[in-house]
């Protein structure tokens, strides 16, 4: 026995009995706890949840706002214009880089043709020592070769109707220069065709391109022939023995309407004056019909490659040191005010009068041949083509 926490006396089966009482009572109040603290965190899951699904909507909303697909003005499809018809004014756009020095490989003007409204026919070296013709159509870029033959064809001009070009053909390999014959040939490669049996060297056509002027193989002057070779006749008149006139230019009128021909000359012993030279050329005029021989320059070097403004009231020209420089110069018709257009160390030569009053010429600044063009006072000079061995050349403009 012993004394109780309630002050009473209880034996030891009694305390066991209390014992087996409390234990349902500790076990009562963990379970509550356990509950209690479950149900706590249950409510904060729920409270978290609902806080979750109310600030959802902030995150979403401004990205589902930002890149609307419903709202979205479409971006207008650009239209494109058509190409606008080009005045042809020959501004210099176009230049042919070739992969190397020199013309290389081109398709045939048979199977690659040439249309376009303005075109250059020019004469380089193919291969290793022929001469060959090529065509360039300038509103494309296209080059076509227009010759292929063992013989050295050269000075190529083009008829007024852009169809047809007149050429030199060499048949001596090289030797016979001034005795070329004259051939005729369309720009797509076809109806190539000698002129009657005339040989010189420099052929162009007159204004109607009736008429071929030329210098001649025997008489060393300005000659005039149809052009199927016949009535052949001379226009100037040196010694036969003389080779003294040098690249004829015609016409701005009919050979039948008496037109000045522009020439280089040698002067003759009865008009070396003043510091001319036996080494120098000089450049003359001529009436069609042989009178009127006019002399314009007067100087020690050589003046050559005269060439008629489109009104025949200017000439452009080159002068130098035969086999060295030249440059290109410009003068009235009558050979007063001599300009000096170009100036360097490069050979400028070949220049030719454009539609427009502008000035196209071959310059050698780039070691190969390229076509250049400039304005009639020299300025705004700027290349056509590339390096492409160019020799000589002419320009054709639909009217």
């Amino acid at each position: 026995m012993r004394l109780g926490d309630d002050g009473e006396l209880i034996d030891a089966d009694e305390k066991a009995k209390r014992k087996q009482k409390r234990k349902p009572l500790e076990v009562s109040v963990w379970m509550v706890v356990g509950l209690t603290t479950l149900l706590v965190l249950i409510g904060c899951l729920l409270i978290l949840n609902l806080v979750n699904n109310r600030l959802r909507p902030i995150v979403v909303l401004p990205t589902a706002t930002f890149t609307p697909t419903s709202t979205r003005t479409p971006t207008s499809t650009p239209t494109l214009s058509p190409t606008p018809t080009i005045t042809p004014t020959f501004t210099p756009t176009l230049v042919i880089t070739p992969p190397t020095v020199g013309i290389g490989e081109r398709p045939s003007c048979a199977e690659q043709r040439v249309t376009g409204e303005q075109r250059i026919v020019f004469s380089t070296v193919y291969g290793e020592d022929n001469r060959e013709l090529y065509i360039l159509d300038m509103s494309s870029g296209v080059i076509c070769r227009l010759t292929d033959s063992p013989l050295i064809d050269i000075d190529p001009v083009w008829h007024p109707n852009g169809t047809t070009i007149l050429f030199s053909r060499d048949e001596s390999g090289g030797e016979g220069v001034r005795d070329r014959e004259f051939w005729t040939i369309n720009s797509d490669g076809s109806g190539l065709t000698r002129i009657g049996m005339l040989t010189g060297a420099e052929a162009q056509w007159d204004v109607s391109g009736d008429w071929v002027v030329f210098v001649g193989t025997a008489s060393g002057n300005v000659e005039v022939a149809d052009r199927q070779g016949d009535n052949h006749r001379l226009v100037s008149d040196a010694p036969p023995d003389q080779w003294d006139e040098f690249e004829p230019d015609c016409c701005a009128l009919s050979i039948l309407a008496q037109p000045l021909v522009v020439f280089a000359a040698a002067a003759r012993p009865g008009e070396r004056t003043g510091t001319s030279s036996a080494d120098a050329r000089e450049i003359y005029t001529i009436n069609a019909d042989g009178t009127g021989r006019s002399r314009l320059t007067t100087n020690d070097v050589y003046d050559d490659e005269p060439n008629w403004s489109p009104g025949g009231n200017q000439i452009v020209y080159t002068r130098g040191r035969y086999g060295f420089n030249t440059d290109i110069w410009i003068m009235n018709a009558n050979g007063t005010n001599p300009i000096q257009l170009t100036d360097g160390e490069a050979t400028d030569h070949s220049p030719r009068w454009l539609p427009d009053g502008r000035i196209m010429f071959v310059s050698e600044r780039e070691r190969a041949g390229a076509i250049y063009v400039m304005n009639a006072d020299g300025s705004n000079v700027q290349a056509i083509t590339g390096a492409l061995g160019v020799l000589s050349f002419d320009f054709w403009s639909s009217p």
